[in-house]
């Protein structure tokens, strides 16, 4: 039945190469616009509990209560971006010129319709890679492998985070994210100091006291909540 097929992430998007790297994007954005009722990403707990901030409970056709699961009203899978197989693929084939803006309109998909999944998912990956990094006794040949996941779209990294802090950190009376104080929740699970440092860099780029006050007090309503 449908929602119960799950994709083999691992020749989609995984370690390997495709020799046709626009084709694998092109089925990557095709996956990510088709609903968790047709088939869903597999996730990892952490990206299941921590990155999905939208997460939503699903309601059976009996009127009784599944299992929480990724589902948003405005998002088609967003499974998918909280997916971080599909995420680091993205970023990897964003390095590639021809392809950058294509990889960027993909992600930029789900960063107008599950900003917070975007913002966990992106804090969460880069964690990982770093924590990778830091594990001792690791062959240099795997470390250069997790060297260059963790430097994969780092132009991209830095286009998204410059609109994502603004979204979460500061007023924003144009885009109203639906769920701020779930998402700041579950970073601040993942990762307390990229909340301090999103609230400093949101801060310090305001030209006036006046500005940095208002920024200052909608802060500490958030973190309050």
């Amino acid at each position: 039945s449908g929602g119960k097929f799950s994709l083999p992430l691992e020749p989609i998007a995984g370690v390997g190469d495709w020799r046709n790297k626009e084709g694998q994007l092109t089925l990557l954005r095709a996956l990510l616009i088709v609903t968790p009722s047709v088939y869903k990403f597999p996730l990892e707990e952490g990206e299941e509990r921590k990155d999905a901030a939208a997460a939503l409970v699903d309601v059976n056709s009996s009127g009784g209560t599944a299992s929480p699961s990724l589902l948003s009203s405005s998002c088609p899978n967003p499974g998918g971006f909280a997916c971080s197989k599909v995420l680091q693929r993205l970023l990897s084939l964003s390095d590639e010129p021809k392809l950058h803006q294509s990889a960027r309109e993909v992600l930029g998909m789900g960063l107008q319709s599950c900003p917070e999944i975007i913002l966990c998912a992106l804090v969460r990956l880069q964690l990982s890679n770093a924590a990778a990094m830091n594990v001792a006794d690791t062959p240099p040949q795997q470390l250069a492998s997790i060297r260059a996941r963790a430097q994969a779209g780092m132009p991209l990294k830095g286009e998204l985070m410059r609109e994502l802090i603004p979204l979460f950190f500061s007023p924003n009376p144009k885009w109203v994210v639906k769920n701020p104080t779930g998402a700041i929740r579950r970073l601040w699970e993942i990762s307390p100091n990229t909340v301090v440092a999103a609230c400093v860099e949101a801060f310090k780029v305001l030209p006036t006291a006046e500005e940095r006050a208002e920024v200052v007090a909608f802060q500490c309503n958030l973190l309050r909540k």
